[in-house]
């Protein structure tokens, strides 16, 4: 893959990440 390609799904893992311990955050109140 080319660099560019990495970096966005690396960023698109990384949002993934956030909203599902957001949501589960969210969830425990």
């Amino acid at each position: 893959l080319p660099p560019v390609k990495i970096h966005c799904s690396v960023l698109a893992e990384d949002a993934i990440k956030a909203a599902i311990s957001d949501y589960k955050s969210r969830r425990e109140d």
